[in-house]
């Protein structure tokens, strides 16, 4: 969930402010719990929340199987920080994080594990295609005006027509839809071009003269980030979107 009004309204949940040093502190000591099992070159930072690790290599150090090494590690997380987590298993990237989201945070006990077997029963009916990693509601509505609405569907597409339509993503799709992902966390990839931004989701409507401090310390910090860097911007983009009873916003760009 990503807007506050999408959250129910019910007794046993309870909105508060985000606590942001507590939140990335806890997050840095999961890290350092995750880094007793797997070399650096092997773990990934997903998210401020969510991170790959790679146990190929150390796996038989700490348990017989996967999914026994993934209990004793939530478990150790529960102990010592009271954070509930989940844990999606899988044969490579691609995989451990669709049955993250689409099983593991259903299950009981948080864990789920997908192998290549289960590429037809699980993986192939997912839809709407936009639920599947790394597919926008754009590329979705692309895939759905050529008859495309599972990933059953991509996964038959004849790959020379999606190649033609998507160039080497339609490629790479056609394999992600078959559970193929040839990416490894120790291969990192390091972009060329680097931005950097801040951006915000208020817990409630704000007035215009509301605004202006927050808009503040968004530029503020971004600027020095910039200053620690030692970078000058070529583009500056200012966006806001709006209210959900207030549909649409604006955004400017200065180059």
């Amino acid at each position: 969930m990503s807007w506050l009004y999408e959250i129910p309204r019910r007794y046993d949940v309870l909105i508060v402010n985000p606590q942001m040093e507590t939140y990335i502190r806890c997050s840095n000591y999961i890290t350092t719990l995750a880094l007793q099992y797997v070399a650096f070159e092997d773990f990934h930072q997903y998210s401020i929340d969510e991170f790959f690790m790679d146990v190929t290599a150390s796996l038989h150090l700490f348990a017989q199987n996967p999914y026994e090494f993934a209990m004793k590690f939530k478990k150790e997380i529960y102990q010592k920080t009271r954070i509930d987590s989940t844990i999606g298993i899988g044969p490579n990237l691609l995989m451990s994080k669709v049955v993250l989201d689409v099983e593991a945070k259903k299950n009981t006990d948080g864990i789920a594990y997908w192998s290549y077997e289960d590429v037809p029963e699980k993986l192939w009916p997912i839809h709407p295609l936009s639920k599947f990693w790394g597919t926008s509601s754009k590329t979705e509505a692309k895939f759905n005006r050529k008859g495309i609405h599972t990933i059953r569907n991509l996964a038959h597409y004849p790959i020379k027509y999606l190649k033609e339509s998507f160039g080497i993503i339609g490629e790479e799709l056609h394999l992600h839809s078959n559970g193929i992902d040839f990416s490894l966390i120790s291969e990192k990839y390091i972009p060329n071009e680097t931005s950097i931004g801040k951006s915000q989701i208020l817990m409630r409507d704000y007035k215009t003269d509301e605004v202006q401090p927050v808009l503040l310390e968004h530029t503020e910090e971004v600027c020095y980030r910039l200053r620690q860097k030692r970078k000058l911007s070529r583009t500056i983009q200012f966006s806001i979107s709006y209210s959900k009873d207030y549909p649409g916003g604006f955004k400017k760009l200065v180059h």
